[in-house]
């Protein structure tokens, strides 16, 4: 059986003058044909406040829909504070929050929802 797919991604970044950074993305999934055949449809935003030369403050979320095989949401908001310890290294809080609901009738596991604190040490090799 033949199957076909098609992807459609866009996103618009920018930084301003000043200390405003934004990040505003979307994709689509189209397939056809086979059991495996699905559409997806995500959209993804961030905003970033840059308080000084060493500290930054984020906000981000991400919203996912999936239809077909395996049919899910999957939606995640995080705020993060990102301190630049030296050059390209730095620590990251994050506050993260996930929802991942599941619609499939058959497979029922894989959905939860999760909320917490984590502390990263980051490495940005763009510099």
């Amino acid at each position: 059986e033949r199957s076909e797919s098609s992807t459609l991604s866009f996103f618009l970044s920018g930084a301003p003058k000043g200390p405003w950074s934004y990040r505003f993305g979307v994709n689509t999934l189209a397939s056809s044909g086979g059991a495996f055949a699905q559409s997806a449809f995500g959209m993804d935003a961030a905003l970033s406040h840059r308080i000084d030369d060493r500290q930054r403050l984020s906000f981000a979320a991400s919203l996912g829909r999936t239809r077909g095989y395996y049919p899910q949401d999957d939606n995640s908001f995080s705020m993060l504070y990102d301190y630049r310890l030296f050059g390209n290294v730095g620590l990251v809080g994050a506050y993260r929050w996930r929802a991942l609901k599941n619609y499939d009738n058959v497979l029922t596991s894989g959905a939860f929802r999760s909320s917490g604190f984590s502390l990263e040490l980051s490495f940005d090799f763009s510099r």
